[in-house]
C-alpha cells in the first residue's frame, strides 16, 4: 500500500480540460483503497492499532553542513546501560572535513553530499545514541 496518494495526486495535478486520467497507479492505488475498506470491515479494530503504545524516549536532533547534534529525555521505565545515568542523553558531531568538503553548496555545486543526506545519517546518530546509553530492547 505504498504511494497511495501520489498516483491520484498526479492524476488530479495534470489533469486536462477538468479531465483526470486514470490510469495504472490510480486505478491500483482505487483497489489498495478498496481493500483496506473491506479489511476494517471484516473484523474489529484492535485498539492498539488506534492509539500508539507510551514512547520509550522523547528526543530531538537536527544536522547542517557542519554537523548534528540532539537530545533524549528518557521514560522512567528505560534502564540506563552500565555508566550512564538516567538523565536526558546530550550529543554533538563534527562532520569529518571530507564530508563537509563534498556538500552541495552554492559554492560547491558538483558536490555529491546533500543537507538531506546529512539529516538523515543524523537521525541514525541519533537512534544510536540512545542505544549506546539505554537498554531499548
Amino acid at each position: 500500500a505504498r504511494h497511495l496518494f501520489s498516483h491520484m495526486q498526479h492524476a488530479l495535478a495534470t489533469k486536462l480540460k477538468g479531465r483526470v486520467s486514470l490510469r495504472k497507479g490510480v486505478h491500483d492505488a482505487l483497489d489498495d483503497f478498496r481493500w483496506m475498506l473491506d479489511n476494517l470491515a471484516s473484523r474489529p479494530t484492535r485498539i492498539a492499532e488506534l492509539v500508539p503504545l507510551l514512547s520509550s524516549a522523547e528526543g530531538h536532533h537536527d544536522a547542517s553542513g557542519t554537523g548534528a547534534g540532539g537530545i533524549w529525555f528518557p521514560a522512567a521505565h528505560l534502564n540506563p546501560r552500565e555508566g550512564y545515568e538516567h538523565k536526558p542523553v546530550i550529543w554533538r558531531l563534527q562532520w569529518p572535513q571530507e564530508i563537509i568538503d563534498r556538500l552541495v553548496t552554492d559554492k560547491n555545486p558538483s558536490g555529491d553530499i546533500s543537507n538531506s543526506d546529512l539529516e538523515l545519517a543524523g537521525g541514525l546518530l541519533h537512534l544510536d545514541a540512545l542505544a549506546q546509553t539505554f537498554d531499548t530492547s
